[in-house]
């Protein structure tokens, strides 16, 4: 049985939705006022999503009133900026709920307006060889499997013949659970498929719940009958907490570090408008485990091996070396400074890409010159953008008929999403973020009317 794969979109990985259309575009507007009436609206909205959709009923009624009751109170009088009121009432909800997953942002957030993140390769950061012999994977974050196959593909193949393996979680902070899924299929004898975890999800606006499975499935490559190391931190959050807890309740890992944040929520349907520019990230649905009917939410998955997230590679080092000695910073110290990864370097071995895909440029003009004329090409769009494509044309039409006609395209940067460009436009500008694959548009990043800054 194949790995289901379910459109998800958690809150630490919002930026990494591959079909939203979420980048920045660059117009000259002039920004509602955001007043008390804009609050009201904000707050009823977000109620509303609350118990229509947070997994936990009963404890999404107490938050809906109890931003209900801070509004009446008007604790939220006086706040003139809709940046610092999302601010504020993510606040208020993370403190009923204990859900790091429930946010509300200014602006819908997209890969192109986060800080720059290190080179990569798909969230592949770093593959290298460490000394005797022992792989090292890096990874930043769980992107769409559209995008993140070939990369886990081409990292794995680049260990294969390693005699142990380090799998870098500790700034991880999610993602998609499907990519999660395919790179513990290298660590399972794929000749039969697990059931590696589900996702519990609410039926809108009902109390009844419906499942979807994530299976392992096979892969390339392999990593059997070898160690292989976690290590994981207080950053280490979601998709990532999902993928280090599935393994080791399989036995087939270790994990080395800090407890982890604890985030087991998340929200198949994407961020929701509630007005002057602000979204809700309500999470409707719940991961459990299939051998322990439970998950790590709120509490973490606790490494089998503690210590000092920074002492983490070298507690596993040590460990895959089998060199007898305590570990560095064990039961969370910090006795000693720990060697570095350039201390136990031997050779890196990932090439990061620097240079645009074919395609990739002409893509992104093409798409503009179709959502003009509200002609797309659906053929030479994978299914899900196509879908998205059809949902969003009359928005996408909208703001780019208001930016006017190209000017330039300008080629920015590699993202872990795909290829970025900046197009400047007749009366503005637009970000993209697309990957294409074998002539398709696998993931695109379209910039929207949301997002507008002056």
């Amino acid at each position: 049985m194949y790995l289901k794969r379910l459109i998800f979109a958690q809150a630490d990985v919002i930026l990494s939705i591959a079909m939203a259309f979420s980048g920045p575009v660059h117009a000259k507007t002039l920004p509602a006022p955001f007043d008390k009436a804009a609050i009201s609206t904000a707050v009823a909205n977000i109620a509303a999503e609350l118990r229509a959709a947070y997994v936990f009923p009963d404890k999404g009624n107490r938050a809906a009133e109890a931003i209900e009751r801070a509004f009446s109170a008007k604790a939220y009088d006086g706040v003139a900026d809709p940046g610092q009121f999302a601010k504020r009432i993510t606040a208020d909800l993370q403190s009923v709920t204990s859900d790091d997953h429930i946010r509300v942002f200014y602006g819908f957030p997209s890969p192109s307006r986060a800080a720059p993140s290190p080179p990569n390769d798909a969230g592949f950061e770093r593959v290298d060889r460490l000394k005797g012999n022992v792989g090292y994977i890096r990874l930043a974050r769980f992107v769409p499997p559209e995008i993140f196959e070939d990369a886990a593909d081409n990292a794995m193949r680049l260990v294969a013949d390693t005699d142990a393996l380090i799998i870098d979680l500790r700034g991880n902070g999610g993602g998609h659970p499907a990519s999660a899924a395919y790179l513990s299929g290298f660590f399972l004898d794929s000749a039969r498929p697990i059931h590696l975890n589900s996702f519990v999800v609410r039926n809108r606006g009902a109390a009844d719940f419906r499942a979807e499975e994530f299976w392992s499935r096979p892969t390339p490559t392999h990593y059997l009958d070898k160690p292989a190391y976690i290590l994981v931190g207080p950053e280490t959050f979601s998709a990532a907490e999902g993928f280090a807890y599935s393994l080791r309740v399989l036995g087939r890992v270790t994990v080395i570090g800090a407890r982890t944040r604890g985030g087991a929520t998340g929200n198949p349907g994407g961020l929701a408008p509630i007005g002057s520019n602000l979204f809700v990230n309500t999470p409707s649905g719940r991961a459990e485990n299939p051998v322990t009917k439970s998950n790590w939410d709120g509490v973490g998955v606790l490494p089998d091996v503690q210590t000092a997230p920074d002492a983490a590679l070298d507690a596993a080092m040590r460990l895959a070396s089998a060199i007898r000695r305590p570990l560095v910073g064990n039961g969370g110290g910090a006795a000693e400074m720990s060697p570095t990864l350039e201390y136990w370097l031997d050779a890196p071995l990932l090439k990061i890409r620097t240079s645009p895909l074919d395609g990739s440029e002409s893509a992104v003009r093409r798409l503009i010159v179709e959502a003009v004329t509200e002609r797309p090409d659906y053929g030479l769009m994978s299914p899900e953008i196509a879908k998205r494509t059809k949902e969003k044309l009359s928005q996408l039409h909208a703001t780019l008929t208001a930016l006017g006609p190209i000017r330039t395209v300008t080629f920015r940067r590699v993202d872990a999403m795909g290829d970025v460009y900046s197009v400047e436009h007749e009366r503005g500008r637009s970000e993209w973020t697309i990957f294409v694959k074998n002539g398709k548009v696998e993931s695109v990043i379209f910039p929207s009317r949301n997002s507008a800054a002056g």
